[in-house]
This record gives structure tokens, sequence and C-alpha cells, in this order.
């Protein structure tokens, strides 16, 4: 009796010692460059910080550069397998996640320069606890959303010098998903739709203008070597997109091939990561400024003046993408509704998340 509980203990004993040790290995597709501030800084201080919390049992390899999956590609492939998780930009997936896409698609020149995005993260993950139908939309994907990280405030680089609402006129700026284009149009602009991989040439050859976009692509995608200007879409760094532009999901089969107890602790990091991925963004977004001016491009600010102009000319986005939700029998003007009053408690210093 005393040899079999021996053995009974020791197999018990080793049965722990393995299941301890056990390695959950994941792979995270960026499309981007590894130095792209939003998919690829953020994402190796996320993985470090997953990794040392849940003491390397799980742990992420990062795959960037597009070796994987492309940006339009990412939901699918994530939801397929073939990348455990990714950087997906919500902006292409109007039809797959609707109140993200909306949310991160919506360009208001006003709530985009009262919100710094600290406020923006801390809109998005309110939002996301009191609409079920937000991340809901995720787990009917067959993905999980872990981390959602806003854009830095929008600008605009090109061959041409655009300092005025005035100068967009007839411009070609190549813009994207469903505000963006319409943005330009309402100034008078060209909208162009131009993949992103051939937009350094499409500068370079006067295809386009000048582009629409996040400032911390701007230098990884070295569209300062073919562009002498850049414009913020306000006083200080601009507009932001109302919603986070993009979101980490992970495959609900590889998820559930975490443990219980080191999910938990992925999700925790996860959610500490929002603040500090806000931080990094804002930091990121100031520093591109500089980085540009460093490599000869002259960066120019629209005045509180010529926002007030840009205010009045540009649709009423909310609005708009309230109307489109509703009309999938989501709950639009509800979300649209309770975003303003966060929005403002959070310009108002009513409301302190962190």
């Amino acid at each position: 009796m005393r040899h079999v509980l021996s053995g009974a203990l020791a197999l018990a004993v080793g049965l722990v010692a393995s299941g301890a040790s056990a390695e959950v290995n994941l792979v995270y597709n960026n499309s981007f460059n590894r130095t792209d501030t939003q998919t690829g800084v953020v994402a190796d201080e996320w993985i470090a910080r997953i990794e040392k919390a849940t003491e390397g049992r799980v742990k992420i390899r990062h795959v960037f550069g597009g070796a994987l999956l492309k940006a339009e590609g990412t939901l699918d492939g994530v939801r397929k397998g073939v990348a455990d998780a990714g950087a997906v930009s919500v902006v292409y997936h109007i039809g797959e996640l609707p109140i993200s896409a909306s949310l991160a698609g919506s360009f208001d020149v006003e709530y985009g320069n009262k919100l710094d995005l600290l406020g923006i993260s801390a809109v998005t993950m309110k939002l996301l606890e009191e609409f079920p139908e937000f991340q809901g939309e995720y787990a009917k994907f067959g993905v999980k959303g872990l981390l959602w990280i806003p854009a830095g405030q929008y600008s605009i680089i090109g061959t041409a010098k655009i300092a005025t609402v005035d100068d967009f006129k007839n411009k070609k700026i190549r813009a994207f998903g469903a505000s963006l284009p319409l943005f330009i149009e309402s100034l008078g602009g060209v909208p162009m739709q131009v993949a992103f991989g051939e937009l350094y040439t499409s500068l370079q050859t006067g295809v386009i203008d000048g582009l629409i976009t996040n400032p911390t692509a701007m230098v990884p995608a070295g569209f300062h070597e073919v562009s002498k200007h850049a414009v913020t879409t306000g006083p200080a760094l601009g507009t932001s997109m109302a919603g986070a532009t993009v979101s980490y999901v992970v495959n609900l089969n590889s998820w559930n091939k975490i443990p219980k107890q080191d999910q938990d602790i992925v999700l925790k990091v996860s959610k500490e990561m929002t603040k500090v991925a806000a931080e990094i963004m804002t930091k990121g977004t100031a520093q591109t400024y500089v980085d540009l001016q460093a490599k000869g491009v002259q960066v120019h600010h629209m005045s509180k003046e010529e926002v007030a102009k840009m205010a009045k000319m540009t649709p009423d986005f909310f609005a708009r993408e309230a109307k489109r939700l509703n009309e999938r029998g989501l709950p639009g003007d509800r979300i649209f509704a309770r975003y303003k009053e966060i929005a403002d408690d959070y310009a108002s210093g009513k409301w302190k998340p962190w």
C-alpha cells in the first residue's frame, strides 16, 4: 500500500510540475514594420509583459512586415488560424466589426480635437463595458478582442503645402475608410483610393499630392523621402478618430489553449496596456513631427479658426454612422449619444478614468 501511495504521490507531483512548466506558444501577425508604433512597438511591450506576468508560460512570436497576413486580411486570417493573434485595422471591416469600424471611422473635428489619446482609449473601453453588442461582434467572428489602440491624431503628408482649408482645393489626397474620403471631398480635395504598399511611388510620381494617415506610420514608411510638407488637422496634434483604430485579437481556439489562470493574467496585462499604449502613441505622434522636421519636412498646424471652418464644412459623421448602425439593428443612436456624454465628462475633468 505504501508503494502504491508513494507511486500515486510521485505521479501527482509529476503532473503538477508538467502542467506548471507547460508553455503555450502563439504567433502574432503585424502587417506593418516592427518600428510601426501602433502595431509593432506597442505589440513588443504587450508581448514582453504577458511573458513576464505568466512567468514564460505564454509566449508570443512577433511576425511583422506582412510576412503572414496583409492588413486587409488579418481579421479573416486570425479567424482561420493562419496566425493565432494579430493587429486588426478595424476600419477595413465595416461588415464584420460594425461598431468598431463606425467609431474608428468617425472623423469628428470638434471631438477629435477635444480628446487626447488617453481620452479616446478611455471612452472606447467605457463603451465596450456598457454595450454588449460592441464586445460581442468579435466573438461572433470567432476571435476575442484583447487590446484596443487609438491612432495618432490624423494628419496629412504630401508634396504640396496645405495649411488652410482653401489649400485642400483640387488636391489629390489618398484617404481610406468611410469618413476620411468624405472629409477630404467636403473641403474641396479629391479623395483617392491607393493601396498602402503603393503610396510611396504614388507620391513620388505625382499620382497623389498627399495622404491622410496616422502620423506614426509616416517615417517607417519613408514618406518623408518623397514628401516635404505635413499638416496637423488642428492647432496642436490634430483630430483623432472617435475610437481605437486597431484591435489586437486572438483566435478563440488559440485562446482556449491557454489555461484559465493565464487567460486572466493576459486580460489583466491587456487592460493595463490600454493606458500604456495611449501614452506610447501620444509620445510617438509628437516625436514624428520632430523626426519629420529633422528630415527636411515642413510641419504646419491648422489654426483654431481654420479648424472651426473645417467643422462647419465637414459632414456630421456621428449622425451618419449612428444611422448606419441603426439600419443594422444595432444601437447606433444610443452609442453615439453616450459617446458624447462620456467624452464631454472626460474633457471637462468630471470623469477621470486614469
